[in-house]
């Protein structure tokens, strides 16, 4: 990665790689299995199988376009009272707790 996220203004590129660790850290996000074993970066893997795999890309696909929008109109805003970002962090919250139960069902 080129510099640290939330660093001196410039320094994240689109195509740096944020990895982040597990949600579940030895338990498939998707289903809840045990997951052993490391990537060849050496971070733990996350998923038990590719159908895990495809089913979060669909669903990041499917909300993954909302809260983007939602993160932009509250940075652009701050959510300040009276503008477009008012109450889209709370938003932001909401949609990532109802695609955390969309993870297990």
């Amino acid at each position: 990665m080129s510099g640290a996220v939330g660093g001196a203004k410039g320094s994240w590129h689109p195509s740096d790689r944020i990895r982040l660790p597990p949600l579940f850290p030895g338990h498939c996000t998707m289903c809840g299995a045990e997951v052993t074993g490391r990537r060849p970066d050496g971070s733990r893997k996350e998923f038990c199988s590719r159908q895990c795999i495809r089913r979060f890309d669909k669903l990041t696909r499917k909300h993954g376009q909302r809260l983007l929008r939602l993160a932009l109109y509250w940075r652009l805003h701050r959510g300040r009272k009276g503008t477009p970002g008012q109450g889209r962090q709370s938003d932001m919250a909401a949609l990532a707790d109802y695609a955390l139960l969309e993870l297990r069902t």
